[in-house]
């Protein structure tokens, strides 16, 4: 009896905690989330400044995390504690009624019954098991927690400030696209006509999406699913789809070739000849890289580690604003209901 009520009352201080940790008041944590607001919101005067050196050395964001879920779960330690208690006592309770009904079995003088030593034994295995298996559902849960914190403060860490988007806008409205051309209009031999993006947002009023990736594949997938939903989306909502394959725009920089005929000329994929798609210009190549390449690193820098080969939007309005960056492939409903909607 005293044995049963033991393993109950191991149980109810196991789980005490834990029921505490799910139903204790948010107040600290929704307290933090707004100061981390307050601390994330910078005036374009305050991203410019130089931060000032503290001399104290950086706190990494693993021990960040941990402290933040240390904070979150405080009562994680405690129930770890007695997982291993519950291990420790269940395993000698359950050698002792183990021995005890290896006596019982073979006629001991002072052993208890056969049936109380089975009883035994099973609550001991019981307790066991519980803690192995509590301490494995909470060791998973705690490492989960640890790397989504850790995630989201290199997030924070690496937004990006409003003078560096600013920045990067610039960068793009600066960069040229080669627009495909009607066969009949075209000069013989032509392959497009060069255009600045700023000129396209501004006096064409178009949206314009710029896709890059370091995987064929991926760009085809994106290309392909934009063929499916039809040219006539695209061209009544007047949007413009740039996709950049970074290989073949590293490929021209190093060998310093021209990308023109090279994929995304008259002898280029079906999919890259549609009239909304427009390639980096050939002779751009250089300046496309060096904007794709400062994006991909804020993605890098904000925890996206296969921004490259998952691919990664930029959505751009007609009005110069940006309305989203995503990564992977584009839902293109959404997309083109947002590039059309009201900044």
């Amino acid at each position: 009896m005293w044995r049963s009520s033991c393993a109950l009352l191991f149980l109810v201080l196991l789980l005490a905690p834990a029921v505490v940790d799910s139903l204790r008041p948010r107040v600290v944590a929704s307290r933090r989330l707004g100061l981390q607001r307050l601390q994330q919101t910078k005036t374009p005067q305050d991203s410019e400044k130089k931060p000032k050196a503290s001399g104290k050395p950086e706190v990494s964001q693993e021990k960040m995390a941990a402290f933040q879920e240390e904070i979150t779960s405080p009562f994680r330690g405690l129930r770890f504690f007695l997982y291993g208690a519950g291990f420790l006592g269940g395993g000698l309770g359950g050698l002792t009624a183990l021995s005890q009904l290896i006596g019982g079995l073979g006629g001991g003088a002072n052993a208890p019954p056969v049936s109380q030593s089975l009883q035994n034994v099973a609550i001991d295995l019981a307790v066991v098991a519980v803690a192995v298996l509590g301490w494995r559902a909470d060791s998973t849960q705690q490492e989960a927690k640890r790397e989504a914190l850790k995630t989201a403060g290199e997030r924070r860490s690496g937004a990006v400030t409003d003078s560096d988007a600013a920045e990067k806008l610039r960068m793009l409205c600066e960069l040229q696209v080669l627009l495909s051309v009607d066969e009949q209009d075209a000069p013989k031999g032509a392959v497009g006509l060069k255009a600045k993006l700023d000129d396209m947002l501004g006096q064409a009023n178009q949206g314009v999406v710029v896709f890059a990736t370091t995987s064929a594949e991926r760009m085809k997938e994106v290309l392909v699913k934009a063929q499916i939903l039809g040219e006539p989306e695209f061209s009544s909502k007047n949007v413009l789809v740039v996709p950049v394959e970074m290989e073949k725009l590293r490929q021209a920089v190093r060998g310093g070739r021209s990308t023109e005929n090279k994929g995304f000329g008259s002898t280029s994929q079906i999919w890259l000849e549609q009239s909304y798609v427009a390639p980096p210009a050939p002779g751009a190549e250089k300046a496309w890289l060096e904007y794709i390449e400062k994006e991909l690193a804020d993605a890098e820098a904000q925890g996206a580690k296969e921004a490259a080969k998952e691919g990664f939007a930029i959505c751009v309005r007609k009005n110069k604003t940006v309305a989203r960056r995503g990564l992977g492939v584009p839902i293109w409903e959404d997309v083109l209901s947002e590039l059309n909607a009201s900044a």
